[in-house]
């Protein structure tokens, strides 16, 4: 009888990714266990490598946006537009526009940071088609306080509540003005 094994790693940050990571545990275990099943599900916190978990799970196709980092400053930023049973549904993670890992080590001032590029991945998702829904990961920001990504998540979940795009237009410049 072979064995089965569920492998669902976060990131190894500064390292591996989840898939990266869940791949060498797979390597190790067919090395030991040849027979064994192997299940891979790379999982995330809502951090970095949120978007990439859960392109693993959806698929979905990346879209490039613009936006600015914690800071302000322009950056191109990404979201993932997966097909799901309730519809088209935009992928983002707040650490990938508002994130600490785009800081240095001396720009690391929670006083100094916000989450308009947020706002703006937001809005860059809805307006395009419909949207059957968002997904917003808050983890691995660069936020002054937990308040401020729970008020972006309310923001953008209030604005889910209906299929137009004002809404959630409306949700994107809430989460903007925290920043």
């Amino acid at each position: 009888m072979s064995r089965r094994f569920l492998i669902a790693p976060d990131k190894f940050k500064g390292s591996l990714s989840a898939a990266q990571a869940a791949a060498a545990i797979a390597d190790g275990i067919r090395r030991a266990l040849p027979d064994a099943e192997l299940d891979l599900c790379p999982i995330a916190d809502g951090g970095e490598g949120f978007m990439e978990a859960m392109a693993a799970a959806l698929g979905g196709r990346w879209v490039v946006c613009p936006a600015v980092d914690a800071l302000g400053r322009p950056i191109e930023s990404r979201d993932l537009l997966a097909e799901t049973a309730a519809g088209r549904v935009a992928v983002l993670e707040m650490a990938e526009t508002s994130g600490l890992w785009r800081l240095g080590e001396d720009e690391r001032d929670p006083r100094a940071t916000g989450t308009r590029g947020t706002g703006m991945q937001i809005a860059h998702a809805a307006s395009g088609p419909p949207l059957a829904g968002i997904v917003l990961g808050l983890g691995g920001s660069a936020l002054a306080s937990p308040s401020a990504a729970a008020a972006a998540a309310s923001a953008s979940a209030r604005a889910l509540a209906t299929s137009s795009a004002a809404p959630l237009l409306a949700a994107a410049a809430a989460v903007a003005a925290l920043g």
